[in-house]
């Protein structure tokens, strides 16, 4: 599609009134992130020893009526002050939107404002500052919380309340430019500021030199590209064109979205000790069958479609310079994907006493510490030597910690014989352990890993056995609800069918046709309910003995 230059209509308005609303962007999985900063020796100078609490920024102002312009583009209103950093409007429409983003974020976190120490119930807390505050909900709702704080926010578009708690003040400022606080905070939170910084490193370092020895950074974020655990999000969909769009207009602007994962290593960088992530979802819809997710995708989706126009259409008539009318068309069929139940897609949020590490657990492991418990789940079929994976847990450690095995067998089983040999789904069973003993990594009977466990070194090792059914054949509530889960986990999507194509391809040189035929068959093996099959599953636990254990032994 062609896209020539488009020059909006600029009008230049004055706002008379300061309203209240929220700060926040679009995003359905969203990032938390904090970290403590560093205990170290400075001097700051105290520049007012009346406590006057004002910023010296020189480009900091207060909120006089001048600062209050907006400028009309396109049928939506922009800040004016420092015009262009941040593409989103600052119009009711987009006030209305940030509220109801402040709310999903209180969803997600139980009616917290956050998950660092100081959002906690009873946590007394002094200065705190709330980057990009918007419409200063979170902060005066802090501020209502901590009666004995200060609170600042600040933004670049004035569109806070004018009647505030007495202990929350606002400043219409650049955090980009040079911060001349007058002394430090001991709380910093950061919401939803991707795409509005040019350089993280340098804001984070403004961060950490802006706060007290011990005092926290909370940053809470989202990625902009949308996801799907299941597939049903599609590489071409217009959901992911209208996100990479949005990306590549956020680097053309120079102020490009940023991965979490990225931001966690610059915190670290800056300084940052005891840096934790939280990982969260926000579904584009209702599509979840969890009652909270179910929720959240209620509110998550009312947001992104009020708010879609007001994403996209200053970063694609700007950089890219699409006209109004091709932003709008693309929009349509946004909106009918966001709407899609049948696309299960979510965007990701991060919580804080989380890391996640690619990594080969079949090479040495290097963690610099031991571990109090080890969760390993399904993995039979991905280990070539049990063994050797079974005692690298058990060396990993600490004396007394638990190493707890998930696993499921690959052979389905009846206990009425209606599962017969010579059936579809028997067959698939041998194939796929057939396969995966030709690759090297066989799946490994549930009822082996005790002993090998024991054989590592493990001591009270205890077997949970379960039976997964097939489908909805049992009587009994619980199996019932049981096979219906595990019938849609297997047979949802492309799950028989992500199953079988690479080890029949790759181990026996089927054809994708031979395997979809194939499968067919299978397929109605476990949706028959005449046919009461079940996959056995069990959870294993063994605990590494304690130093007096191994000497009463001896």
């Amino acid at each position: 599609m062609a896209h020539p230059q488009h020059n909006p209509e600029v009008v230049i308005a004055v706002d008379e009134e300061v309203r209240l609303t929220s700060e926040v962007t679009v995003s359905a999985f969203s990032a938390k992130i904090y970290g403590r900063l560093t205990m170290h020796d400075r001097k700051l100078e105290a520049t007012n020893a009346h406590g006057n609490l004002k910023s010296l920024a020189s480009s900091s102002t207060s909120l006089r009526s001048s600062l209050r312009d907006y400028r009309e583009e396109n049928g939506r209103t922009y800040h004016v002050y420092k015009d262009g950093k941040y593409n989103l409007p600052n119009d009711a429409r987009e006030k209305d939107r940030l509220d109801l983003v402040h709310q999903t974020w209180l969803l997600t976190l139980d009616d917290r404002l956050g998950v660092a120490p100081p959002c906690k119930e009873n946590s007394t807390v002094g200065r705190v500052l709330d980057v990009g505050t918007g419409t200063g909900i979170w902060a005066m709702n802090f501020g209502d919380e901590h009666p004995e704080s200060e609170v600042y926010g600040n933004d670049l578009s004035a569109i806070m309340p004018g009647h505030v708690p007495p202990n929350v003040k606002f400043e219409v400022d650049d955090i980009e430019e040079e911060w001349t606080w007058s002394r430090p905070f001991e709380y910093i939170h950061s919401r939803l500021m991707t795409s509005s910084i040019s350089d993280w490193p340098l804001y984070l370092r403004r961060c950490f030199d802006n706060l007290e020895p011990g005092g926290y950074l909370e940053l809470q974020e989202m990625d902009l590209f949308p996801k799907s655990d299941d597939g049903t999000l599609k590489p071409e969909s217009d959901f992911l064109k209208w996100a990479n769009l949005l990306y590549e207009s956020s680097v053309k602007f120079g102020r490009p979205y940023v991965q979490m994962s990225t931001i966690r290593n610059y915190m670290v960088e800056a300084g940052f000790e005891d840096v934790k992530m939280d990982v969260y979802k926000w579904p584009s819809n209702s599509w979840p069958r969890d009652t909270k997710f179910k929720e959240l995708g209620i509110w998550n989706n009312e947001q992104v479609l009020e708010g879609l126009e007001g994403f996209t259409m200053a970063p694609l008539t700007r950089a890219l310079e699409w006209t109004p009318a091709e932003v709008n068309v693309l929009l349509m069929n946004v909106r009918k994907d966001v709407n899609n139940r049948a696309i299960h897609a979510y965007w990701p949020i991060v919580p804080p006493n989380v890391k996640f590490e690619v990594d080969d657990i079949e090479e040495e492991w290097t963690f610099s510490r031991p571990f109090e418990y080890i969760h390993s789940r399904v993995m039979t079929s991905s280990i070539d030597d049990w063994s050797v994976y079974l005692r690298r847990c058990y060396d990993n450690l600490e004396p007394g910690g638990y190493l707890e095995l998930q696993e499921i067998d690959i052979f389905a089983k009846s206990d009425d014989e209606t599962l017969k040999t010579d059936s579809a789904l028997n067959k698939w069973c041998n194939l796929i352990h057939d396969a995966s003993e030709k690759l090297g990594r066989p799946f490994i009977s549930v009822a082996t890993l005790k002993a090998l466990m024991i054989d590592a070194g493990f001591q009270d090792v205890t077997v949970t056995t379960l039976k997964w059914p097939t489908n909805g054949w049992p009587k009994d509530r619980t199996h019932k609800e049981l096979g219906y889960w595990q019938n849609d986990n297997i047979l949802a999507g492309a799950g028989i069918e992500a199953l079988s194509l690479a080890p029949l391809t790759r181990a026996f040189d089927w054809s994708r046709a031979e395997i979809e035929v194939f499968l067919i068959d299978v397929r109605k093996d476990i949706n028959n309910r005449a046919i009461h099959a079940y996959w056995p599953a069990c959870c294993v636990v063994g605990r590494k003995p304690l130093e007096e254990d191994k000497q009463a032994e001896a």
